[in-house]
Formats: structure tokens, C-alpha cells, sequence
């Protein structure tokens, strides 16, 4: 799977659990729990999203902190840092936090 469809649908599950946002809010670089779009109650279930979306489990023992800061971090974490992903996690044309480009 390309990295902009995976990223684009960590930003559909994450607007889905939150129900306060729309994913085309969420940037790459928006902090997710910082800015109170998911609690951290709600990781559980956007783990359970992950595995889903991953089509494999998720080692939990294994997670390091930072892991779901913002999209660009769930992505380096469980998909691996790749192309596509600019200076500072985020992806080129998916800056600002606002979700413009």
C-alpha cells in the first residue's frame, strides 16, 4: 500500500474514534493527543484499528513513546520510516497542521 493511502486512512480512523474532527484536519504533523482529537483511552482502540488496517498484530511490548504523536509517528512506527516522508515526519504537500498544503 502506498504511504499517502495508508496515511490518509490512519486519518479516517482517527477522525472516526474521535468524532470532533474531520480527517481532512488531521495533517500529518497534527498532535493527536496534545491537541485532545483522541484520548489517550481511545489508543487502545486505534491499536485495534492499526492491526486491522495492518492486516497483523501489534507487538504493544515493543511500542516506544512518541508512537502515536501524529500521523507521520503511527506511520514511522508500524509501517517503517520510507519514502514519502519529509523533514520532521511529515509528508510532502501534508504540512502546517491544518491539513492545507
Amino acid at each position: 500500500m502506498h504511504p499517502r493511502t495508508i496515511k490518509d486512512a490512519l486519518r479516517e480512523r482517527i477522525a472516526r474514534l474521535s468524532g470532533k474532527v474531520s480527517a481532512s484536519a488531521i495533517a500529518d504533523d497534527t498532535p493527536i493527543i496534545e491537541r485532545r482529537i483522541i484520548t489517550s483511552l481511545q489508543v487502545m482502540d486505534l491499536i485495534l484499528e492499526l492491526e486491522n488496517l495492518k492486516g497483523s498484530p501489534i507487538d504493544v511490548e515493543g511500542l516506544k513513546p512518541g508512537a502515536f504523536k501524529d500521523v507521520a509517528s503511527i506511520y514511522a512506527a508500524f509501517w517503517g520510516a520510507r519514502a514519502g516522508i519529509g523533514p520532521g515526519g511529515a509528508e510532502p504537500g501534508r504540512t502546517g497542521g491544518n491539513g492545507n498544503a
